[in-house]
């Protein structure tokens, strides 16, 4: 919900952004903000889809602050919590190329640390992928904030330059304390556990051997199709005129 956050920023010598939470009346604005500085190619829900991102603007579960300066919008970045579990994410920053190179993505982001984790205990962990393509400054900013990498994920990649993504984590010592010791995972997994695990000494993970069912041939395969709103006009635009390939 709005009205959480409602304060000034000082981000350079006299020059200050106002932070605040979007309404609905600022959905526009912060579709051109993204529009302008991704060119169309950002596809998170919240920012492309008008519902979702209307779901995020007022369920309370989101923390969503914006810079501006004056009337203009000129940073963006979401935060989202499950309280139950003290866990949250941080994603989707975003600054106008206009006010680039005074950090202030990593003190918008230092400041949702701190309200969601020191004045509302809210979350004990907070986690976000960044772009391994993203200035090096960025990350050792992150470092600075008290991030933690924990590993590349190569299965995540950006359509228009190839890249990958890592993982990110701030967390408590207590969240540490609390977590399910030796959590049962398959090989796979395992794999992905052992880099968490040797960046924060935990033990081993117990390994299990997944169950598979055979098949009959009789079973039918159902594939099922999944496309964004944004791109639903264009891929019935293409088919029809015989521009695809293959359609299935």
């Amino acid at each position: 919900m709005a009205g959480r956050i409602n304060e000034q920023l000082e981000y350079a010598p006299n020059k200050k952004l106002w932070l605040r939470e979007p309404v609905n009346q600022d959905m526009d604005e912060i579709r051109h903000l993204y529009y302008e500085v991704y060119k169309g190619s950002y596809t998170l829900p919240e920012i492309s889809d008008a519902d979702t991102m209307k779901w995020a603007i007022n369920d309370p579960n989101y923390f969503w602050i914006l810079g501006m300066d004056g009337d203009k919008l000129v940073s963006s970045v979401l935060f989202v919590v499950a309280p139950e579990q003290l866990m949250g994410k941080t994603f989707a920053g975003v600054v106008h190329p206009d006010y680039r190179g005074h950090k202030i993505l990593i003190k918008m982001i230092k400041r949702g640390l701190d309200y969601l984790i020191k004045e509302q205990n809210l979350c004990e962990l907070v986690y976000g992928v960044v772009r391994t393509f993203a200035p090096l400054s960025f990350h050792s900013d992150l470092h600075s904030l008290g991030f933690v990498d924990l590993g590349i994920f190569p299965n995540v990649r950006k359509v228009e330059r190839y890249e990958t993504h890592s993982l990110k984590v701030w967390y408590k010592e207590e969240a540490l304390k609390k977590r399910k010791k030796h959590p049962r995972l398959i090989h796979q997994a395992n794999q992905i556990y052992r880099i968490a695990a040797d960046r924060l000494n935990l033990e081993d993970a117990e390994i299990v051997r997944p169950k598979i069912k055979k098949y009959d041939v009789k079973d039918r395969l159902e594939l099922l199709l999944e496309r964004g709103k944004e791109i639903e006009w264009e891929y019935y635009e293409k088919r029809d005129g015989g521009e695809l390939l293959l359609d299935f």
